[in-house]
């Protein structure tokens, strides 16, 4: 007798939480990168503090970039 039963309780009430709170802020793809619930894996990013940072670096590539005179394809 395994505890897999318990495990997928779990991650549908934490998937139905998420989504109960966060629906209204975020459109459907924003909250599937956010909000991720697997087997093993569970992250949230409320704040889309995810996305704050991919952006603030891809910034950071470009004005590196444009400081070099780099092309990127």
């Amino acid at each position: 007798m395994g505890g897999g039963w318990l495990d997928r309780l779990c991650m549908k009430l934490t998937q139905r939480r998420w989504r109960r709170h966060y629906t209204a802020s975020y459109s459907k793809h924003d909250m599937e990168v956010a909000f991720r619930s697997t087997r093993h894996v569970s992250k949230n990013h409320p704040n889309h503090y995810q996305q704050k940072v991919t952006s603030a670096y891809q910034e950071k590539v470009q004005s590196f970039a444009t400081l070099h005179s780099i092309e990127w394809s």
